[in-house]
């Protein structure tokens, strides 16, 4: 089948097989003409304007005529830009393609913003005056593909600029946070930071963004805005942030989590509004593990119908934190504390707890120091406190509890 593909308003014939893909096409067309063919597309005009050919699509599935004609046209070169693809599990080149915003036809761009996704230019169709035209993004590696999330902050090293961490400048891409561009980092430093980060609980929360990390060299409102970029790390690692995600927003909308079981449980405002300073839960079954536990320490003894072989008088951590102001006959006259018992070993891992531990006064997680000064960073919450006070820290514990 004889076709002809025009380029630069010059027609050139190319005897063509229906079998073939557009792809190969594609490829004999650009080998014949010198060109690079990562940055052509074909297309054909039809009654209504002009449609892209999809590359993974054979010539028959467009139902084309001999001499019919084609047309190859440069579209944005694709490894300026950088998709996270699903089906890939890995950073590709992006392919850019772009929709009429009215009409969803073909586009021709004139300029574009690519963060918004938005560019502007004129409708391939003739029947539509829209200028403004959404931009696509898929996998450059199979159009097929999907989905593919674009990675805004994931840039070709052209200026061959030097990881900030590693001070390698060998990488063909780097992470660029923040404008400048001596803080971009490689890939590698990307997992590392971002690991170390997570590990240690210094991810901000954002809204409309979620648990996210900053620039590396701590340059103001510079922070990583889509949680897709995490996906560089692995599935393993993604799913951790996600459930730790979850969790830190729970616990800053008012939620408490089950010490025992890790259930996260809603505080009620008749719980929240108690005038004793601990509030007691219990981690109901069958989703819980039946523990009680006190949302204001953390302490917890267990599932209520393990077996007990002593009467123990239970209090939590808030009697010692709250002693000149808690009053202790209201705890004395809760009858479920009255009914519970614990066992020999329970009551020694209490009291040890007790000694070595302190709740974090934002997340109420037991937190045990080994060594080192009293600023204490809390992994869960992200709170600094202070060892000795048990409050936020504040330059006055620096002053006087730094060590």
């Amino acid at each position: 089948m004889l076709l002809v593909v025009v380029y630069n308003d010059v027609a050139h014939s190319l005897d063509a097989d229906n079998g073939w893909n557009v792809l190969f096409l594609k490829q004999r067309i650009c080998q014949d003409l010198n060109l690079n063919s990562d940055i052509y597309c074909l297309s054909y005009r039809k009654s209504h304007g002009y449609e892209l050919l999809r590359e993974d699509y054979k010539l028959l599935d467009y139902n084309l005529t001999p001499d019919c004609y084609l047309y190859l046209h440069e579209r944005h070169p694709k490894r300026d830009y950088f998709v996270y693809c699903y089906p890939c599990e890995s950073i590709r080149p992006a392919l850019m393609t772009f929709s009429c915003c009215l009409c969803k036809l073909e586009f021709i761009p004139v300029c574009q913003d690519v963060d918004s996704k938005i560019c502007l230019g004129k409708c391939s169709s003739n029947d539509c005056n829209s200028a403004e035209a959404k931009i696509n993004f898929s996998c450059s590696f199979m159009l097929s593909h999907g989905p593919a999330v674009f990675l805004k902050h994931i840039k070709q090293n052209s200026k061959e600029i030097c990881c900030a961490a590693c001070t390698s400048s060998e990488m063909e891409i780097i992470i660029c946070i923040c404008e400048e561009e001596g803080h971009s980092l490689c890939l590698e430093c990307f997992r590392k930071y971002t690991e170390e980060y997570f590990n240690s609980g210094m991810f901000h929360f954002l809204d409309n963004v979620g648990y996210t990390i900053s620039c590396p060299a701590g340059c103001p409102n510079s922070f990583v805005m889509d949680p897709h970029h995490f996906r560089i790390l692995g599935s393993e690692f993604y799913s951790r942030y996600k459930e730790q995600s979850v969790k830190r927003y729970l616990l800053s909308k008012g939620s408490t989590s089950c010490p025992s079981c890790g259930v996260d449980w809603q505080i009620t405002d008749s719980q929240r509004n108690v005038k004793s300073p601990g509030i007691w839960h219990r981690c109901l079954p069958p989703v819980g593990c039946g523990s009680l536990f006190c949302s204001s320490c953390g302490w917890n003894c267990g599932p209520l119908d393990s077996e007990c072989s002593h009467n123990v008088s239970l209090e939590c951590f808030c009697k010692e934190k709250h002693e000149s102001s808690r009053n202790t006959s209201s705890a004395n006259s809760n009858s479920v504390w009255k009914s519970l018992k614990l066992k020999v070993e329970d009551v020694e891992s209490r009291k040890y707890i007790n000694e070595t531990c302190h709740p974090c006064p934002g997340c109420k997680s037991l937190t045990q120091k080994h060594g080192g000064c009293n600023h204490i960073h809390c992994s869960i919450c992200g709170l600094d406190w202070c060892w000795i006070c048990c409050n936020k820290w504040t330059p006055e514990c620096l002053s006087t509890h730094w060590l």
